[in-house]
């Protein structure tokens, strides 16, 4: 969703209910698209992010990366990787065939840490991942029904999520 709209799901006797609220936009007012305009909205909604190169932005001292695809190309461009994601990383994309945004996390403290995807501007945009390292596993999670939607093992690839847990990942807990 845009900055622009946001929705809240809820149940309601047993019946979801989507409530929307709508943000006025000012009269002839225009939303930069460009690839600077993307990162200056992220910096802006995702607190505590620098922009590290004209498609990065990172959190936590650099342990958390979103990269944008640059016009024309997609997150799969470089080399020397699994599927794009770096040695000792684990990484999520917003499309499947591990295209689109990614997300990747270097960090993994003893007994588990919970990272929101939300706090990234990755919500609900998990479509594949990659797991480029040697770890227990990842318990990834959905918010809305607060189940676990798939866990990731240690040097493993996902090229799609599957159609149940396609755009509904949240948060998710990783263990070393």
């Amino acid at each position: 969703m845009s900055r622009f709209t946001r929705a809240i799901r809820c149940s309601v006797a047993g019946t979801a209910v989507l409530v929307m609220s709508v943000v006025p936009v000012e009269a002839g007012a225009s939303i930069d698209t460009s690839l600077q305009g993307q990162m200056q909205r992220i910096l802006a909604e995702h607190p505590g992010g620098r922009q590290i190169s004209d498609h990065q932005v990172a959190w936590n001292n650099g342990s958390v990366v979103l990269t944008l695809p640059a016009s024309g190309q997609d997150a799969r461009a470089a080399a020397a990787s699994v599927h794009n994601c770096p040695a000792g990383w684990f990484c999520f994309y917003a499309d499947l065939n591990w295209g689109g945004r990614k997300l990747q996390f270097s960090d993994c403290s003893p007994g588990g840490v919970t990272q929101y995807l939300t706090d990234y501007g990755f919500g609900n945009q998990t479509s594949s991942w990659v797991v480029n390292r040697s770890l227990k596993f990842v318990n990834v999670n959905d918010n809305e029904t607060g189940y676990n939607l798939w866990n990731e093992s240690g040097n493993s690839p996902s090229a799609w999520v599957g159609a149940a847990a396609n755009d509904r990942a949240d948060w998710l807990t990783r263990y070393p």
